[in-house]
């Protein structure tokens, strides 16, 4: 995959690299290297973006630098006076050091290395949107976007269960740990520095915290107009820089959502008119249905994608490998076919992803809204917040594991998400900091890896102007995505009456028809749990077919490549899936007395992982 790799204070540096080249080379993509005495150093990439040949040298060539993605913006310098990303951040570091980093707008990881001080330096940009993982190996420091590019000695392998805990329990990790014991990733908004066989890792920055954002409940019509056009601007300045330079290049996953709607309207609002758009899906799937109909009013090109069970079947192991086994698969395994349909048309893909989650999205569910006004640490918070990433029953996860191999999956995944959930002042604030730093972190931007396969990836919603406003907006104002829908509906007034997909009412619907749809929706959802059931079979407008159906596919379409992998004998011989428990869940899934389909992702999974790094 795309990124930033090197080897520092290693004598085999440059023996070892072309094997970590060939691990990270997927699809032929251009790479540099270099070499010197103390360490060796490249980058492998698309040619799409921040095209200067690296490493790039300062004048007295102490400082080199290599680096992956670009930067937006630094302070009030915009992203046209930036003619090179991996250069600018040189010189802003020696002008500056570290200091400089917390001072970039910008999706990126990189390296620098003090030849004279005989130091590396690795950094992340303050949301982690390009992973980078790292291995201290004897004297040595490795570093690569990808974990099996550091374990080509296979002395990095051993397995590290607490991951697989976390895999199982959340679907995502947390934290900076890997599957392997010796592997770690970067963190967000941090840099590490090697130097004497000894390295440190130090924050640069983190999430705001305004008490009055949690606490203020009134606002005059004049507060709330500010808030309104301080959004509209800022998001317009935003779009204008993620589609600089790439006018005719750009690709948009268009849902029936409200997060890609922004983001489509104000590209034809700074004037482009070539944005290839595309969906996911059946034609009468709502995200087909009202993404056709926005691209219409824009006049931007549109194509569905029906997914095929297949297709995704054929994809997750590809999947499984290039996340390293760490990472849902379920979620982004169906884009693989539509992004291989535009390799060589398009070269950027922007993403929208979880900006509606800060401007409050989530604050209709009972647990989240639960949290709203409580301003301490109780227990009854801290089992809440803990709760909201626990996915999969241990009940079920004990019954298909072997013994001995669940045995050793502590509950440690419960004491990781509340190490970060105390580092917070209040609840509400760290379920915000903790879904965008850990969840939006391991689980989002563990799915981006496939737009990073074939496309530069930008992220609109991880502009630090637009994180910085929604820790400034009042919690009264985003319930039900007041404040959001308000914004877009009197900027773009004939959008807004496009419907959103699953509640099929306009943008601008009030408060109590959004609380309504959700609860028709929630009890719909509990119908087909129960004998009520067939009922709703025959009501088609209830019954709307959604992009991915794995319940339904490991239950038909996928049954036979499902049962073929987990009840193979290479898969029983290793004595982690209990045969008897297994074939429960299998039969109580196939029956449709439970949706097992999480699990069973994860037991894929599990099994990916020991076929591509342990067998």
């Amino acid at each position: 995959m795309p990124g930033i790799l090197g080897i520092f204070g290693s004598e085999n540096a440059r023996a070892v690299f072309p094997a970590m080249i060939s691990k990270l080379n997927h699809f032929d993509y251009a790479f540099e290297e270099y070499h010197a005495p103390e360490f060796s150093i490249g980058r492998i990439h698309l040619g799409f973006v921040n095209t200067e040949k690296q490493p790039i040298f300062s004048g007295d060539h102490r400082y080199g630098v290599v680096m992956i993605g670009e930067i937006f913006s630094y302070d009030s310098t915009e992203i046209p006076d930036i003619k090179s990303d991996a250069r600018f951040l040189l010189d802003k570091f020696i002008q500056y050091g570290t200091d400089c980093f917390v001072r970039i707008n910008g999706q990126f990881t990189a390296a620098i290395c003090d030849t004279l001080e005989k130091r590396i330096i690795l950094v992340s940009d303050r949301y982690g949107t390009r992973p980078l993982y790292f291995r201290v190996s004897g004297p040595g420091l490795m570093f690569a976007p990808e974990v099996k590019a550091l374990c080509e000695d296979k002395q990095g392998t051993e397995l590290n269960y607490a991951a697989i805990s976390e895999l199982f329990h959340i679907g995502f990790l947390f934290g900076t740990h890997t599957i392997f014991k010796n592997v770690q990733q970067l963190p967000p908004a941090s840099y590490l520095e090697f130097k004497n066989k000894r390295y440190s890792i130090k924050r640069y920055w983190e999430y705001p915290y305004l008490e009055s954002v949690y606490h203020q409940t009134k606002f005059s019509t004049r507060q709330i107009r500010d808030f309104i056009g301080e959004l509209q601007e800022l998001y317009k300045n935003v779009i204008r820089r993620q589609s600089y330079s790439c006018t005719k290049d750009l690709l948009l996953p268009l849902s029936g959502g409200l997060d890609s709607r922004w983001v489509a309207a104000l590209l034809k609002d700074i004037g482009l008119n070539d944005v290839q758009c595309f969906t996911m899906g059946e034609h009468n799937t709502d995200d087909v249905v009202y993404a056709k109909k926005v691209a219409q009013l824009l006049n931007f090109p549109h194509k569905s994608f029906p997914i095929s069970p297949l297709d995704v079947w054929k994809n997750a192991g590809l999947f499984s490998y290039v996340s390293d086994g760490m990472s849902k698969i379920s979620g982004p395994v169906q884009m693989a076919e539509p992004l291989k349909a535009f390799i060589g048309q398009k070269k950027i893909v922007l993403a929208p992803q979880v900006v509606d989650a800060l401007f409050g999205s989530t604050l209709y569910r009972p647990s989240v809204a639960s949290l709203i006004g409580k301003y301490k640490f109780t227990t009854t918070a801290k089992q809440t917040l803990l709760a909201m990433f626990d996915s999969i029953d241990d009940g079920d996860i004990s019954r298909v594991l072997a013994r001995n191999f669940y045995n050793r999956l502590t509950k440690d995944y419960q004491q990781t998400i509340n190490a970060y959930i105390e580092r917070y002042p209040d609840p509400m604030h760290a379920y915000f900091c903790v879904f965008l730093e850990q969840f939006g972190r391991r689980g989002t931007f563990g799915g981006n890896l496939l737009y990073n396969l074939f496309l530069e990836t930008r992220m609109p919603s991880y502009d630090n102007d637009l994180i910085e406003y929604g820790f400034r907006l009042p919690i009264k104002l985003r319930k039900g995505q007041f404040l959001y829908r308000q914004a877009f509906t009197q900027k773009f007034p004939d959008l807004a009456c496009v419907p959103r997909d699953k509640s099929g009412l306009p943008i601008y619907a009030s408060n109590t028809r959004i609380y309504f749809s959700q609860v028709k929706n929630t009890l719909i959802k509990k119908m087909k749990k129960t004998p009520l059931r067939k009922i709703h079979k025959r009501v088609n407008k209830w019954n709307k077919p959604h992009y991915v159906e794995y319940d339904k596919w490991f239950r038909n379409e996928l049954w036979g490549e499902l049962s073929t992998l987990l009840l193979d004998k290479k898969t029983l011989d290793r004595d982690i899936i209990d045969r008897a428990g297994l074939t429960a869940v299998l039969e109580e899934h196939r029956s449709a007395r439970k949706d097992h389909s999480a699990l069973l992702w994860q037991l894929i999974n599990l099994e990916y992982i020991y076929r591509n790094y342990l067998d």
